[in-house]
């Protein structure tokens, strides 16, 4: 009698454990920030980076051509959701983001941590020295580089320039720390009329073509998130140039699909579900059929304590 009663404690205590490990598989929906600090993050952002263009020739930005790829179509009908910075954190892991203003909004709307940013409005790639070896005494598994939002106009139509510091600034972290996986992202067009404004974006498809020439030169992955604002003009600010707080839940969800952070994740719980639901399924049937009284409180335990191990496994396979 007494050992049966351990037993059902027992049970108790696994069914408990197993519903504590659920809360990971679903995303709880909230707000990352209240709306008076985003408006506050929007007008700094804003503030910074308005900059007088100088003279540059009026070629037009080429509008985006071509279907949508599978995983982009995804993350475009994931326009109207709700989300919450817990389930991203998760996929950031061990993850920086290296940039300019554009990867500060990030930032300063808090939808991930602070540890996976280094960026500062106002930069450029050949300006982003500090920003740079932070990112480098982090050593992070995989790292996502976004310049070109200033580059585009102190660079104007010297596109080898930008090439040349942009170059420059990989090999030093493929350098320095060889294991970090890179990737770069492609310049964020502006929305429609801006280049009116800023006739400088007029280059901006040379400049996305001679930046994917360098990563496939030197064997980092070329992302182009610019669909996202393609596709959802309404994302941008007011500025037409830097994206609202919505863009970046999007962006961060693209990232690491890109990256394959989220598949990895999603797989190592599926495993820990199964495996905890099969213990707990082991122990009912146990109680159940009336041989409890057979089985000692050390076996359970020690089943027990392998189903908590199996977190562990999480640990062991990230990037």
């Amino acid at each position: 009698m007494k050992n049966k009663t351990a037993f059902t404690i027992l049970t108790i205590l696994v069914l408990s454990f197993l519903l504590y490990l659920s809360g990971g598989i679903f995303v709880h929906h909230g707000s990352a920030k209240n709306s008076e600090s985003i408006a506050a993050d929007i007008d700094l952002l804003t503030q910074m980076e308005a900059k007088t263009p100088t003279d540059f020739s009026s070629r037009k930005i080429e509008n985006f051509s071509g279907d949508l790829t599978e995983e982009q179509e995804k993350i475009i009908a994931m326009k109207d959701d709700s989300f919450d910075n817990s389930e991203m954190t998760k996929w950031f892991e061990d993850v920086i983001i290296l940039g300019d203003s554009i990867v500060e909004g990030g930032s300063a709307y808090e939808w991930l941590m602070p540890s996976n940013f280094s960026s500062k409005i106002g930069i450029s790639v050949c300006t982003a020295e500090e920003q740079i070896d932070a990112a480098i005494n982090a050593s992070p598994s995989l790292l996502f580089m976004c310049f070109g939002v200033n580059d585009i106009e102190n660079y104007g139509s010297q596109v080898d320039g930008f090439i040349s510091d942009y170059r420059e600034a990989i090999t030093k972290i493929q350098g320095a720390t060889p294991h970090t996986v890179i990737y770069v992202n492609a310049i964020f067009p502006p929305q429609d009329g801006v280049q009116d404004r800023l006739p400088f974006y007029g280059y901006l498809d040379e400049y996305n073509t001679e930046l994917e020439a360098l990563c496939q030169e030197l064997g980092v992955t070329f992302i182009d998130s610019g669909f996202i604002l393609r596709e959802l003009p309404e994302l941008y600010d007011a500025d037409g140039i830097h994206p609202v707080s919505a863009f970046y839940p999007l962006w961060f969800n693209y990232l690491a699909d890109m990256a394959g952070t989220m598949n990895r994740l999603k797989k190592l719980t599926y495993i820990q579900y199964i495996i905890c639901g099969l213990l707990v399924i082991f122990i009912l049937g146990i109680l159940l059929s009336g041989h409890a009284k057979n089985v000692s409180f050390e076996t359970v335990q020690q089943n027990i304590v392998s189903c908590e191990g199996i977190n562990t496994l999480k640990k062991r396979n990230s990037p």
